[in-house]
């Protein structure tokens, strides 16, 4: 064995698993025993719709260790722009993010046999969870006829309430200031690391849409049009990102978008948007995703979207007496555009991509419009859908093929998972799902342009107390795919396997626990540790709404993980391989004192155990909160957090609730104390005026970060202004 290299005995092909599948055991039981003992003695406490959305606990739902929600900008849009509840099918369900495959099915099914279905039908015929029912609430409208009533305002479907206008506006800015200026803006800066730009950091969109509902030539037509344009600090233009489509959906059979897009087909291996599901609480959505649809780009993030022409149309043609039908979707796309890259004009071939969209300093600026991309691509998917119920084996079914040819003016040489490996090739992949009595199948198998073969199948079901998801994948070390993802332990498909396990206990109304195992391994060894990663991953989490205003939520998580440590110096130095555990547990309480006021308190801890390549640490964070909103034209969140953890390794996550349309997830880690106060006002007709202040104060350290971000200061100030104009 090289000496360079150091592996512990302890080691085995699943570093700790012994020990990490004992205290697991140890939590799971006593969760269930407190749905066991607690079930029957709270069930009079039925579960109700929340009289005020709290999308702040959707985010904490779907975010657990990661800065990204991945339909962020779906609940947003249509919360503006809600779905008709009377029509939602099952692929409009399903980009509502908690809806899973199976359970969208049956929720789509219920509503076509009970037309004059609401929403509180929906939650007692099929227990749905309370964020199920918050984002149908927040995301959908009752519809009759010409007039629609806003989910959010009322039940009443008697109520006769004009729809909405046929013409709307939507314009939006938000502006970021720092307190602390980094190193980039300031003397101390070398030439390599000065901005170009100002401090300011901008952000506008515009968009519009035009909907004809009524008209007998084309019924459901509806015209948008979108322009976003974003400038991060350092930057030299306000236009520094410039985004935008035109979309037209005619008849609601067809879909054109000319502009920036996005294409998701199947299961996500070749094409999804650009932030996947990731393991979270959510333990059984992810696991079954499956979409066949383009998605007009509104985001400002500046990688894996496409920008040029799309369009899809449906055909759907009647099979039998019983109203049983096939649909038949077929979708095609071209994409142009320059990608920012490194570029060895010697050899001419890019030695690497920038994925971060930042332009700040001249160095960054310099690989502005290295790299043309072309990509042209086609996806067909047939689809087998059942009217009405019926009592046979094989229920509804779907299969579908996409391919594209991509295509660079120059051979790219880098080994990251995140780019194209090559100059030019066809990446494709067939997916397909179906029922099997009680039991929901899908797969997908892709190739990538190296003729590397990947993939995942999935299966989800459901009896009366549980709902149960797994999920098997597969990709080897050299498999490459820049417009997909992986839900697993890496984001790309790349370089691992593994299979996961959810379940879902619902044996109480007002109780859940959620639970998922995930086992897996990278096939090789990886860019920072020189052998295969193996891993355990386990996570529970109980929901428990104690009484009507008081709702409590445990956390519990351990992951042992094969890790790395270099030790020593020089010719004494070597790397020791070892086995990595972390446990977290999370007690968090919400309380409604009143209906203007809520309380939100919180303690975590963390361990984490480093075998004998270094001492274990600890970390805990604590926190209390308040929202207040004395009227419907004001609101105001504040919360305080103090927190003490060894290093990053000890790091705790919290989602905050932020300015609307965007993300606050940080790590917390070091010694420090944070807050913010958010405020939000209607005040103004179809106006609202958002205003944020956070502050980290770091008592471990004299300054943050490095290089060019540097701020000379323990204390991390910042602060956002945000307005929203609708008509």
């Amino acid at each position: 064995m090289n000496k360079f290299y150091k592996p512990r005995k302890q080691n085995t092909p699943f570093p700790s698993t012994k020990r990490a599948a004992q205290t697991f055991i140890v939590i799971a039981m006593f969760l269930l025993e407190i749905c066991v003992h607690s079930g029957e003695q709270h069930l009079l406490f039925a579960q109700t719709i929340p009289q005020n959305p709290d999308l702040e606990q959707l985010m904490e739902f779907l975010a657990i260790n990661s800065a990204a929600v991945p339909s962020l900008d779906a609940l947003e849009y249509y919360a503006r722009y809600p779905l008709n509840f009377r029509t939602l099918n099952e692929r409009q369900l399903q980009s509502l993010t908690v809806f899973s495959q199976e359970i969208a099915q049956r929720t789509a099914s219920f509503l076509r046999r009970t037309p004059a279905s609401t929403l509180e039908m929906l939650q007692d015929s099929l227990q749905l969870s309370p964020l199920q029912i918050l984002v149908l609430k927040v995301c959908t409208r009752l519809e009759s006829r010409n007039l629609s009533v806003h989910l959010a305002q009322t039940q009443d479907t008697s109520l006769q309430i004009p729809s909405v206008p046929t013409l709307q506006l939507w314009y939006r800015t938000r502006t970021r200031f720092w307190a602390s200026p980094q190193r980039g803006f300031t003397s101390d800066a070398t030439q390599s690391q000065q901005y170009q730009g100002s401090p300011l950091d901008l952000y506008q969109r515009l968009t519009v849409r035009l909907a004809n509902n009524t008209s007998a030539l084309l019924p459901n037509t509806l015209l948008e049009g979108n322009i976003t344009a974003a400038k991060d600090a350092g930057e030299r233009t306000i236009t520094d990102f410039l985004s935008g489509y035109l979309r037209a959906e005619l008849g609601g059979k067809t879909h054109i978008v000319v502009g920036d897009y996005l294409v998701e087909s199947g299961m996500g291996t070749v094409l999804w948007g650009i932030f996947g599901a990731r393991k979270s609480a959510d333990v059984i959505s992810p696991a079954t995703q499956q979409q066949f649809r383009i998605v007009p780009y509104r985001s400002s993030t500046e990688q894996q979207y496409f920008r040029g022409v799309a369009a899809q149309s449906e055909f759907v043609f009647p099979v039998n007496k019983n109203a049983d039908s096939v649909r038949l979707s077929v979708k095609g796309w071209y994409s142009s555009q320059s990608r920012a890259a490194r570029v060895d004009t010697i050899a001419n071939v890019a030695t690497s991509l920038n994925v971060d969209g930042l332009f700040r300093t001249r160095s960054e600026i310099s690989l502005l419009g290295g790299l043309l991309e072309r990509i042209g691509g086609i996806g067909a998917e047939i689809s087998h859908l059942e009217t009405n119920e019926r009592n046979s084996l094989f229920g509804a079914w779907s299969v579908g093929a996409v391919a594209m040819l991509i295509d660079y003016d120059k051979p790219i040489t880098s080994r990251s998972v995140m780019v194209f490996s090559g100059q030019r090739g066809v990446n494709a992949s067939i997916f397909g799902r179906i029922n099997i009595g009680e039991v929901l199948l899908c797969a997908e198998i892709a190739r990538d342009a190296q003729n590397n073969i990947g993939g995942r199948i999935g299966a989800e079901w459901e009896t009366q107390n549980w709902e149960f998801a797994t999920l098997a994948r597969a990709f080897p070390t050299e498999f490459r795919a820049p417009f997909g993802v992986n839900f697993g332990e890496t984001p790309k498909p790349s370089n691992e396997g593994g299979l996961y396990i959810g379940a879902v206990w619902k044996g109480a109304e007002n109780l859940r626990l959620n639970s998922y195992l995930d086992v897996y391994t990278s096939i090789s060894s990886t860019a920072t540790i020189p052998v295969p990663v193996r891993g355990v991953d386990l996570f529970s989490e109980a929901t428990w709404r104690i009484i009507p205003t008081l709702t409590a939520y445990i956390r519990a998580r351990h992951e042992t993980k094969t890790d790395v440590v270099t030790v020593g110096s020089g010719r004494n130095r070597e790397r020791i391989i070892f086995g990595r555990g972390k446990s977290s547990l999370r007690l968090h309480a919400d309380v409604g004192v009143s209906p203007e006021l809520r309380i939100q308190s919180r303690v975590e801890g963390v361990l984490v155990s480093f075998e004998n390549a270094k001492p274990q640490e600890t970390g805990v964070l604590g926190f209390v909160g308040i929202q207040w909103k004395p009227s419907e034209a004001f609101s105001a969140t504040m919360r305080l957090v103090g927190y003490s953890t060894g290093s990053f390794d000890t790091a705790i996550w919290q989602y905050e609730q932020t300015i609307a349309g965007t993300l606050s997830n940080p790590a917390l880690y070091g010694q420090g104390i944070r807050a913010y106060c958010l405020l939000e006002t209607d005040i103004v007709p179809n106006c609202t005026i958002s205003a944020r202040g956070s502050l980290t104060r770091r008592f471990d350290v004299n300054s943050f970060g490095s290089g060019s971000t540097l701020v000379n200061s323990n204390t991390d100030a910042q602060f956002y202004m945000q307005v929203d104009i609708r008509f």
